[in-house]
């Protein structure tokens, strides 16, 4: 029967601090993506101001979810910037101590750059940080699902896309041709209703519809 051979597998601290903390390291990255993702959808309503149209609880909602994502953003980004900062002083702790042990000295021998962030606490920056994003993520679920659960179950009568189909139904009676044959050309609001632009396939005739918003409902603005 052959001994067990003893194996010693040796990790730097960099490595250990590396594995101990990729989770929390990906987890950042994972936040990162998702914030950029989302501001990236909110320039939208930057090309098209129009999309902004609606009640005053809808804009506010719009814009919580866009501070929301700027702050998991933002956290996301100092999280990763500590995790760096952790694995540079661990690394350089370590080289620290390692020296004071083979000189059989102390580490105020060999000097480091004096600071206060230690190892340490920068690994508790990365935790706080990640805990940041959750927290962010969270609130921007909440702030999207409110959103969502409005637009269903309370929807506004004089929003946009009730405009643009007001408008379609109009020009379709006027013109007495098949929906396929209308089509939108462009689409502005203003604080009393919208204008509505199609063109008509294939004599590429132009209409304008304006709607003005009265009560509970579109009135037809006559030139």
């Amino acid at each position: 029967m052959s001994g067990a051979r003893r194996v010693d597998v040796e990790f730097s601290p960099v490595k250990e601090s590396i594995e101990a903390q990729s989770g929390r390291f990906e987890f950042l990255k994972q936040a990162l993506t998702l914030s950029s993702a989302g501001l990236a959808g909110f320039s939208i309503f930057f090309t098209e101001p129009d999309r902004l149209a609606g009640s005053l609880l809808v804009r506010i909602i719009i814009i919580l979810a866009g501070l929301a994502l700027l702050f998991v953003t933002g956290a996301a980004l100092s999280g990763i910037g500590s995790y760096a900062n952790f694995l540079r002083r661990t690394e350089t702790e370590a080289r620290a101590a390692a020296i004071a042990t083979t000189t059989n000295t102390t580490t105020t021998a060999f000097p480091i750059r004096q600071t206060k962030k230690t190892a340490e606490y920068y690994r508790h920056d990365v935790v706080m940080h990640a805990n940041f994003c959750l927290v962010g993520l969270f609130i921007t679920g909440l702030i999207l699902t409110a959103f969502a659960g409005l637009r269903i179950f309370s929807p506004d009568r004089l929003g946009p896309e009730q405009a643009l189909h007001r408008g379609r139904e109009i020009i379709k009676d006027e013109v007495a041709l098949p929906e396929q044959s209308i089509a939108l050309d462009s689409f502005s609001s203003d604080a009393d209703g919208y204008s509505v632009k199609f063109v008509i396939e294939p004599t590429h005739v132009m209409y304008l519809v304006k709607l003005k918003k009265s009560g509970g409902n579109f009135d037809i603005v006559r030139p």
